[in-house]
């Protein structure tokens, strides 16, 4: 019965990981390449929901006018590509938009496109195991209470 219990809050602890996922918003637009968003990435980042997406993207590169060269970061909701083999190990691929070469990265976690952050997933994945672990121990000691209480 207890195991019945625990496979019942896990199934429900992962259905609330299904959520829609929110990431950082400053798309890429090419009539304006060096748009605020893109060139003060930190100064007043936009969120955004993302339906039926499975990961934030970053894309960073240099947009070189007349005026100099500036650094631009654009983010956006997507999907990770189904050939990982194009990635590298921080899971980012070289891409052109329009005339700029940019950097594209993707992650999978709550706002990890964050101006700024720069944590490889590997970070993300520790941390949601972590909290899983942390959760696992609080319901063990919840029932191991019970238990305990009965007898």
């Amino acid at each position: 019965m207890k195991i019945y219990l625990l496979l019942i809050l896990f199934t429900l602890l992962g259905l609330s990981f299904g959520e829609d996922l929110k990431c950082f918003s400053c798309a890429f637009d090419g009539d304006d390449i060096e748009k605020d968003c893109a060139v003060n990435p930190t100064k007043n980042p936009t969120e955004k929901l993302c339906r039926r997406s499975d990961s934030c993207v970053t894309q960073v590169g240099n947009s070189i006018t007349d005026l100099g060269k500036k650094r631009v970061e654009y983010r956006k909701c997507g999907n990770m590509p189904k050939n990982l083999e194009t990635l590298d190990a921080d899971y980012c691929e070289e891409e052109t938009l329009d005339t700029l070469t940019v950097k594209t990265c993707f992650c999978q976690g709550e706002l990890c496109n964050a101006p700024g952050s720069g944590s490889p997933v590997w970070v993300w994945i520790v941390i949601a195991l972590v909290v899983v672990v942390i959760i696992g121990a609080i319901v063990a000691l919840v029932i191991w209470k019970l238990k305990s209480r009965k007898d």
